[in-house]
Order: C-alpha cells, then sequence, then structure tokens
C-alpha cells in the first residue's frame, strides 16, 4: 500500500513529504532575504565606527543620513539672545539612499522576472548587491560609501521581488501561509547578525562578509529549478511536470495540480 500514489491535491497535509519538500525550498529561496537585514542593519553598526576620530573616512552629518535609514536635521541660527533659537530653513528630511534607490530595483526585476524566468532573476539579483558590498567596502570617501549603498540598494529591491513569486509559484495552498512569513524571518535573521558581527568587526569587513554570502547564495541557486508555471508559460507541459515533480513527494498525484494550471493558461490566454 505505500506505492500508492496519494490522491491529496490541494491539501497533502502539513506533516507530509510534499509539505516538508515545500518548507526546505522555502528556506532555501528566502536565504537571498538574509541579505536585506544585514544591508539595513549595516549603517547602525558602521556610523559610530566611521563617526571616530581615528576613522580613515571622514563623515558629515549630511553624510551619516544618506548613509543611515533616516535623519532628520535642524539648521539653527544663533543670534546672541540665550533664549531665542531661530529655524533658517526649517526641517529637512533625508532617506537613506539605499531605500530611495530599492525602488527601482523592484520594477526592473518586475519585468525581468517575466522575461528571463523567476530562478534566473533569484541568481542574478545577487549581483548588484555583491558589488555594492565590495565598492562600500573599499571605499576611500563618504560619498563612495554612498555610492555603494545606492548600488547595494538597487540589487536589494531585486532581492525582495522574487522569493515570495517564486514560492507562491511553487506551494500548495496549506503552506502559503507559513512559507510567507520567511522572508520576515529571514530579514530579522539578517538585521541580528549584522549587529553581532558589528560588535566584533570593522565595517569594510562587514562588506566583505556580505559579498560572500551573497557569491555563495549566486552559486547556491544555480541547483534551483525553474517554477512550473513559468516553464509552462514559456516553455512545454512536459517540462513544467518535470518541474512540479521536485517540488512534490514520489506519492503525490500531479496529475490535478497539472490540470488546473493548464486551465489557468488556457483560461488567460497566456503564451510564450
Amino acid at each position: 500500500m505505500s506505492g500508492i500514489i496519494q490522491i491529496n491535491y490541494p491539501d497533502p497535509g502539513f506533516w507530509t513529504a510534499t509539505s516538508m519538500i515545500q518548507l526546505g525550498y522555502g528556506v532555501w529561496v528566502n536565504l537571498s532575504m538574509v541579505t536585506i537585514g544585514l544591508a539595513y542593519g549595516f549603517s547602525a553598526v558602521a556610523l559610530p565606527q566611521l563617526s571616530l576620530p581615528e576613522s580613515l573616512v571622514k563623515v558629515t552629518i549630511a553624510d551619516e543620513s544618506w548613509i543611515g535609514e533616516c535623519a532628520f536635521n535642524f539648521i539653527v541660527r544663533w543670534d546672541g539672545n540665550p533664549t531665542q533659537l531661530e529655524r533658517l530653513s526649517g526641517l529637512t528630511t533625508r532617506a537613506s539612499v539605499i531605500s530611495l534607490a530599492s525602488p527601482v530595483g523592484c520594477v526592473l526585476c518586475g519585468y525581468l522576472i517575466d522575461k528571463f524566468g523567476r530562478r534566473t532573476m533569484i541568481i542574478y539579483s545577487q549581483l548588484p548587491v555583491c558589488v555594492g558590498w565590495l565598492y562600500t567596502g573599499i571605499a576611500s570617501s563618504a560619498k563612495h560609501i554612498i555610492l555603494g549603498r545606492i548600488i547595494t540598494g538597487v540589487g536589494l529591491g531585486m532581492v525582495m521581488c522574487v522569493p515570495r513569486v517564486y514560492m507562491t509559484e511553487v506551494s500548495l495552498p496549506n503552506m502559503r501561509g507559513v512559507i510567507g512569513s520567511f522572508p520576515n524571518i529571514a530579514m530579522s535573521l539578517g538585521l541580528t547578525m549584522q549587529a553581532a558581527l558589528g560588535s566584533m568587526l570593522r565595517w569594510p569587513t562587514l562588506c566583505y562578509v556580505g559579498s560572500a554570502y551573497t557569491i555563495s547564495l549566486f552559486l547556491m541557486n544555480f541547483c534551483l529549478p525553474e517554477t512550473p508555471y513559468y516553464l509552462l508559460q514559456k516553455t512545454s507541459i512536459e517540462d513544467a511536470q518535470v518541474s512540479l515533480k521536485k517540488f512534490r513527494s514520489k506519492k503525490y498525484n500531479i496529475e490535478a495540480e497539472m490540470e488546473e494550471l493548464i486551465d489557468f493558461k488556457n483560461e488567460n490566454d497566456i503564451h510564450k
């Protein structure tokens, strides 16, 4: 009886081989989201080091506001009256360049993900992040650090776009709630890791650690399969079936799920 195919679409149950396979892929794909936590946590540990008198790279308050997450700067003038401070320019707000650059990566990846595939973009979205980390690590001035953070921000926009699409397409409805929490967990883990590393390492070393992590993800993600939905859209039903089997257990009956994917494709006139 153990060899009988299970007809259990769309809910095979949580404690089944199919669900555990999806959990495994969910952890794997969302390792990319740790990168976001590392990048956003960087300024909290780097700015205190950059502000030290012995720092080789000198930063102003304005530089700190661009490198960091957000700052509110008041420019004031002393008029000789100890009871009055006159604001010259009011409140100025500078958001971190990493937050300003990331929407560019999101929009860009939103286009490329349908053109080149989910797997391809998971792989290559790591490259601009890696370049940004390296450029920041070798920076000799505040302007170079800011430029490195801009490059990193574009890459982060790409990174945060793909895992959610990938896992939505390969996970069954009963697992999407659990797997949907993984990106936030991964980002929190990245923030925690950066804080821990920042207590021991100098900021350039943190950049090299971040770049090494992205390179390892770049290489590891070559082993990921493409999603069945994308293959059904761009190649053939046979390729989609082969891919779907990698996300389901051997006992899982994929026929009902494939029929639904094909019906969805036909009803919405989805083609290459």
